[in-house]
């Protein structure tokens, strides 16, 4: 019984599922919106393509913070005493 449940279990988890994707090959970002959180150029000025969070508006997690604070504590750190 347990053998024959596990068989079905595999047979339809290697079924492929048909889904559609479409995909839209863009040349360059749409600049035609506003931000109410961020300001970015104003007239005459070209709008800008992606507009500059604010300072520390991102913080690192997981991984990343990780490896950033192994280059922090590594040779990138001390490169003011390391160089003049």
């Amino acid at each position: 019984m347990l053998r024959g449940c596990l068989s079905i279990v595999i047979f339809t988890s290697c079924v492929e599922k048909k889904t559609s994707t479409e995909v839209e090959v863009l040349s360059r970002p749409k600049t035609t919106f506003t931000s109410i959180n961020y300001q970015g150029n104003r007239a005459p000025l070209k709008p800008l393509n992606f507009i500059k969070l604010p300072v520390g508006d991102i913080k690192a997690t997981g991984w990343l913070k990780k490896y950033l604070l192994l280059q922090k504590e590594g040779l990138t750190g001390k490169l003011g005493e390391i160089s003049a």
